[in-house]
């Protein structure tokens, strides 16, 4: 199988840990059916899952079980809180920015399938062009087949038209011979998964730019509510933080297992293609030019029959002293014809295309996830200093008048997130 372009960053996503549930060391080879590598993708992503679910426990039991002395403070005793508002709106910035590297990385995994599908079509288009080609030459066999049969030879006698009918079933069975060629070519179609990976990659388009969007929304409603000094938009905002949180490092675990598994496929996909189909085929394909072409024996069989064929006429020509010239020229084409077909029967211009929409998986795709986990990732981290700085803000925000922490623990009374450190 041809080298494909592996980047430094996919052998150390390829060389990261894997560990079943028992902890116990597997093997980095890709196989996403075997329970125990299934187990190692868990335990890639669990941790970041784990951790916003305990942020979010840890922002609740805080307030519901912890026993704080509340201290009682005037309106002078208020704290300045510009500069904590001038700090969450940078965040906030820092965030929107972080989160729209997402758009680059989608951006990327939409062109990688794009490509995918792309060189799976053009292996497809050049399987068709050997299948219509050895479609002909079973044609023209059967044609000539046909044409010996329909011919009067009985003036040469018994033995000639007994020769003439064999030399006909010769060629007969060559032609059925090269239509299960073609049959075999046909089954093997590498556009089979096309519309699944458009349909996915649209599904997941729509998802990550609506994610996005959410976002960059939520940013802007939480920097309006800092703004006017509205409690009601600061509480939506702080807790639709709260959930923004959690979702992007809950998809930041989902991606990191993904790249993990991903770069176990792009350091060798040839071997686990290989080791999951039955499809003589596709493993000449993909192993090109290393394993054995499945096409050779029914390519010597036909041109076998074209041999013993063009015995038999030798036979009667010496019988009956006639030339036959169109029979001849029939059965020397036709030889032509189905070595010009072994020629072609090669496996190099079908495993370049789907080499190519690999590579492009590998690259771009690989590419496109580590942006998405960058970004899901370093967003989630900003909104953890978003959250304790808009909490702080609310607990110190009067509903009527600005600034005042005397009558703001209402706000820490009815809302567990966003209790007072």
């Amino acid at each position: 199988m041809a080298s494909l372009n592996i980047t430094k960053i996919i052998r150390s996503f390829h060389k990261t840990p894997h560990y079943d549930l028992n902890f116990k060391p597997i093997s980095h080879d890709f196989a996403p059916t075997e329970k125990q590598y299934q187990e190692a993708m868990i335990q890639l992503a669990w941790p970041m899952i784990v951790a916003a679910l305990i942020f979010c426990l840890w922002r609740l039991i805080r307030h519901c079980c912890c026993e704080r002395k509340k201290k009682k403070s005037s309106f002078n005793d208020a704290p300045d809180l510009t500069c904590a508002r001038i700090t969450f709106t940078v965040l906030a910035v820092v965030c929107a920015a972080a989160i729209a590297v997402s758009f680059a990385g989608n951006d990327k995994l939409t062109k990688s399938a794009t490509k995918l599908t792309q060189h799976a079509s053009n292996a497809k288009s050049l399987v068709d062009r050997v299948i219509n080609a050895t479609n002909i030459v079973a044609d023209s066999s059967s044609s000539l087949s046909g044409f010996i049969s329909s011919t009067n030879w009985s003036p040469y006698g018994s033995e000639v038209d007994s020769q003439a009918m064999e030399m006909a079933s010769e060629l007969l069975s060559s032609s059925t011979t090269l239509r299960g060629l073609a049959q075999s070519a046909g089954d093997y179609d590498p556009t089979d998964l096309n519309d699944a990976v458009l349909k996915y990659d649209k599904i997941r388009n729509q998802a990550t730019l609506a994610f996005t969007c959410f976002i960059l929304l939520l940013g802007f409603i939480s920097a309006i509510s800092i703004c006017t000094r509205k409690p009601f938009f600061m509480l939506v905002s702080a807790f639709l933080l709260t959930l923004s949180f959690s979702l992007c490092w809950i998809l930041g675990g989902v991606e990191l297992a993904l790249g993990v598994g991903l770069s176990d496929f792009c350091n060798n996909p040839g071997e686990y293609i290989i080791s999951e189909v039955n499809n003589e085929e596709v493993k000449f394909i993909i192993a090109c030019p290393y394993y054995p072409s499945p096409f050779e024996p029914q390519i010597m069989e036909a041109s076998s029959y074209v041999n013993a064929s063009y015995l038999l006429l030798s036979d009667i020509k010496n019988s009956t002293g006639d030339s036959f010239p169109q029979i001849e020229t029939g059965i020397l084409t036709l030889d032509a014809s189905i070595k010009q077909l072994g020629l072609s029967l090669h496996c190099e211009p079908v495993h370049d295309e789907l080499i190519g929409g690999i590579d492009a998986l590998c690259s771009t795709g690989f590419d496109g996830v580590l942006s998405l986990l960058f970004s899901h990732t370093t967003c989630g981290f900003l909104l953890i200093f978003a959250i304790m700085i808009l909490s702080h803000i609310i607990l110190h925000t009067d509903k009527d008048r600005g600034y005042y922490p005397g009558r703001s623990l209402m706000y820490e009374e009815k809302t567990p997130f966003f209790s007072r450190d």
